[in-house]
């Protein structure tokens, strides 16, 4: 049996260490300590109550940090939505004399006896597309409302203020309105297509066509009244059409319409003295 040098430890059954000896420095097991006293025990339980209290702040911490970046995104984006809507609702504005006094006409034509005369628009701006001749042509539009339903799903309108929000509002019903009635126009004005053709009308023809310009003539009248407060409550709340691109597009209708469009002009009187988008939501 070969000697003892004395320099290696004993060793346990199975080549384990003696008891006491480390056995893998990162195999540390901490034991808790016993509680001696009240003192101690109340100390324990604070350092665990400050650590959840640490970790739910840190979370509510970046619980807000997403949702102001949902709420910032949200906004610029709305906001560059409602100026389109607003350049659309300007174009409306401008337009209008120029649909009524087509209305006019062709109302003072249909009481007149005898064959009718076809009377198309010389440019209905659709010669590309259309495959008929227009007598009655409505301001084109397009208004969108993408971005507010975005937020409206995302939860980022209920964490906007409430003055905010309700300025949202009250654009998203106006938008809806003004889509509402320009949906229908639409619809009524083709109705009115036989009148861009020769034709034998009859008394009963006469009279339907003397309805769809009726409701061409409401839908005008409701149509400016709403684009009217739609540019007037943003006004109040900071909004307008870009004065530049507003020129513009009164230029170019002006070129491809005549003297009938007319400058966007005030819309002070839209809505009553000290009301604004936020009080006409409420």
């Amino acid at each position: 049996m070969a000697p003892s040098h004395g320099t290696d430890p004993p060793r346990r059954p199975g080549g384990m260490p003696p008891d006491g000896e480390d056995k893998d420095p990162t195999m540390h097991i901490h034991r808790p300590k016993p509680v001696h006293s009240l003192a101690e025990f109340a100390s324990e339980i604070a350092v665990i109550a400050v650590g959840i209290l640490i970790a739910l702040a840190g979370e509510q911490l970046l619980e807000a940090l997403h949702w102001r970046h949902v709420v910032e995104v949200s906004r610029a984006a709305i906001r560059i939505e409602t100026q389109a809507n607003l350049e659309m609702a300007a174009d409306r504005v401008m337009t209008a004399p120029c649909l009524k006094a087509r209305i006019s006409a062709l109302d003072a034509k249909l009481r007149r006896p005898g064959p009718w005369i076809a009377d198309p628009l010389p440019d209905a701006g659709d010669a590309r597309f259309a495959a008929l001749p227009s007598a009655y042509v409505p301001t084109y539009a397009f208004y969108v409302d993408g971005h507010w339903k975005t937020a409206v799903s995302n939860g980022a309108l209920t964490h906007m203020s409430e003055a905010e929000r309700n300025s949202d509002v009250y654009n998203d019903q106006a938008v809806q309105g003004l889509i509402a009635y320009a949906a229908e126009e639409e619809t009524q004005a083709a109705g009115l297509q036989p009148l861009a053709q020769d034709q034998s009308l009859s008394p009963a023809d006469r009279l339907a066509f003397e309805r769809v310009l009726a409701r061409l003539d409401a839908l005008n009248v409701n149509q400016v009244v709403y684009a009217r407060k739609y540019l007037e409550g943003n006004r109040r709340a900071g909004l307008s059409p870009d004065p530049r691109r507003l020129a513009s597009a009164y230029a170019g209708l002006r070129a491809k319409l005549g003297a009938c469009v007319t400058p966007l002009g005030s819309t002070e009187d839209a809505l009553p003295k000290g009301l604004s988008a936020v009080e006409m939501a409420r």
